[in-house]
């Protein structure tokens, strides 16, 4: 698994800039892309390519966009600089016009890692300097939207019913608050603080927290309000879970392995019953996993050179969530993805690439 970028951003960067002007949209929202050479259905501004839709770069330029959130008509993501702190900021892109804005930057947020969203508000976490959660509207974000100024190094945040959860993985806590504000309380206490506890990652139904302990290779859950923590899922030595989604009554994961196409993409019942079973096998290091009411859609990293650069061989995937036999390449030769979201005609995806100003986001059509 690619393990410098999150180490970097936890001991702080050279203050350094490339000069590069971030964040140009694209053209326009709907694009040029439609049934035309054999497509089904509009390709949302992509080409349409021997009879499949391409992705289409709705974002550019962007230092390094690493998890997404979205709501019905815009996409949010965190943009992390891996060279100058003072240029890492959250993102968001109106679905429909293509419109880009910067809703957050230094010095507000200077380590933007995990964000999440629900109908009003747009929750970030940002992981070192000002160790805060904030809580934004679609429009604005600044000193007023701290949600919470406590944490010691918050890696990813969750909403669940009136709460929101977040993770800190170095002290082996997992917190919510209402969303309305008021009193932060521990809700469990994970065993993440090994070497690779940034990559865990938190889910939950309102009733259990779920949690993935990468250097553990186990999945656990603990009710909220409960005291003893469970083992959902005991993985194969080496598996590294960690990103987690709840869908249904089902929660899926992804496995990054400990070498090339080792990684898979897992699900099982979320109390344990059934063992953990295996929707995608052989994946080149899983990121995230998310799904819509017939597949699972994930982004795969991809290979790495001995700089840490990415070999530009990553991939975002789809396969039926009953039943999947092949998993379906939909964009490859990508330059290391990793967040992902999916709505009713689309699928939004992040490439970080070399984090010093060439990430995108991209949209394609479903």
């Amino acid at each position: 698994m690619k393990r410098l970028f999150f180490a970097l951003l936890l001991v702080g960067l050279p203050q350094c800039s490339s000069g590069d002007v971030k964040g140009d949209a694209g053209s326009d929202g709907g694009g040029d892309g439609d049934a035309g050479g054999g497509c089904p259905h509009d390709c949302l501004g992509g080409a349409c390519v021997a009879g499949a839709c391409q992705a289409y770069a709705l974002v550019t330029k962007l230092n390094g966009p690493i998890n997404l959130a979205q709501m019905s008509d815009r996409v949010f993501w965190t943009d992390y600089s891996l060279t100058d702190a003072t240029r890492s900021d959250v993102g968001s892109v109106d679905k429909a016009t293509g419109t880009f804005k910067v809703l957050a930057g230094y010095p507000l947020i200077d380590a933007p890692w995990g964000i999440a969203a629900d109908d009003t508000n747009v929750y970030v976490v940002n992981a070192s300097g000002p160790s805060t959660i904030l809580r934004c509207t679609p429009d604005q974000c600044d000193q007023t939207s701290v949600f919470y100024d406590n944490a010691l190094q918050p890696t990813v945040v969750a909403l669940a019913g009136s709460y929101a959860y977040w993770m800190e993985p170095f002290v082996d806590s997992i917190s919510r608050m209402p969303k309305t504000g008021g009193t932060a309380e521990q809700v469990a206490q994970p065993n993440t603080s090994a070497a690779n506890g940034q990559f865990a990652c938190i889910a939950s139904d309102s009733t259990y927290i779920y949690w993935s302990e990468p250097d553990n290779d186990v999945i656990m859950r603990q009710a909220i309000g409960g005291q003893q923590p469970e083992t959902v899922f005991t993985l194969p030595t080496g598996s590294y879970p960690a990103a987690l989604w709840l869908d249904s009554g089902v929660l899926y994961f992804t496995a990054g392995g400990t070498t090339v196409g080792s990684g898979f993409i897992g699900y099982g019942n979320p109390d344990g019953t059934g063992g953990p079973q295996m929707l995608a096998t052989k994946q080149r290091t899983p990121w995230t996993v998310v799904t819509d009411a017939t597949y699972a859609y994930w982004t795969n990293e991809g290979d790495f050179d001995q700089n840490n650069n990415p070999l530009d061989d990553g991939s975002v995937m789809r396969c039926e969530k009953a039943g999947c036999t092949t998993p379906v390449v939909l964009a490859s030769n990508l330059a290391d993805p990793h967040g992902i979201v999916v709505d009713d005609t689309a699928i939004y995806f992040a490439t970080t690439a070399t984090s010093t100003g060439d990430g995108t986001i991209w949209r394609l059509a479903k």
